[in-house]
């Protein structure tokens, strides 16, 4: 196996054994849970502003385990060994990008099908509403990693934690999702 794949094997066995992949997912069906009772029983409102409620779901359940992404390494002086090691940090970062994109990304998915059924989105909107998961994900999984990283380079606390210092790019990003939902849906004139 390759040091990249044991890296992300690592990082997976971590993030599953611990909750941290698990925090994410309930966060984000809480939300399409309960954002019904905030809007009210309107089906047509609900399916209007579905998608984009589960997409600034979906990112900020991303930043979640942000904070998890190299602070233990750092801590432990585990980062440090793998650089000794002859490991390159860009390698060490992809791998951890990568094992943190996996611990979320694809549940996620998999729970956005109950969540559009409880927004009443159709199914052209959820569709159009997981490709975005699966490309925007892994991006802002990325974004969020960079300040995460440059700890290791600062060996301090950075300044602004996570990726929050990216939230208007996504939420630019949800918008042009929402945006490319159908203007016509069943039951509801044109939107």
């Amino acid at each position: 196996m390759s040091p990249f794949a044991r890296l992300v094997r690592r990082d997976l066995a971590r993030d599953f054994a611990h909750g941290g992949a698990w925090l994410p997912l309930v966060f984000y069906l809480l939300v399409a849970t309960l954002f019904p009772f905030a809007i009210g029983p309107d089906a047509v409102l609900l399916a209007k502003v579905g998608s984009g409620a589960l997409w600034t779901a979906a990112l900020l359940a991303a930043l979640l385990p942000v904070e998890r992404l190299v602070r233990p390494d750092i801590a432990s002086g585990v980062l440090d060994q793998l650089a000794v090691r002859g490991h390159s940090d860009e390698g060490i970062a992809a791998a951890k990008l990568m094992a943190h994109w996996l611990s979320f990304g694809p549940l996620l998915m998999i729970a956005t099908v109950p969540a559009a059924a409880l927004l009443n989105l159709d199914g052209v909107v959820l569709e159009r509403l997981e490709i975005g998961l699966l490309l925007g994900d892994y991006p802002c999984g990325a974004d969020q990693g960079m300040p995460a990283g440059a700890e290791r380079v600062e060996r301090h606390a950075f300044p602004v934690g996570g990726g929050e210092w990216q939230l208007p790019t996504y939420l630019r990003w949800a918008r042009f999702i929402q945006s490319s939902a159908p203007r016509h849906r069943r039951g509801s004139a044109a939107v």
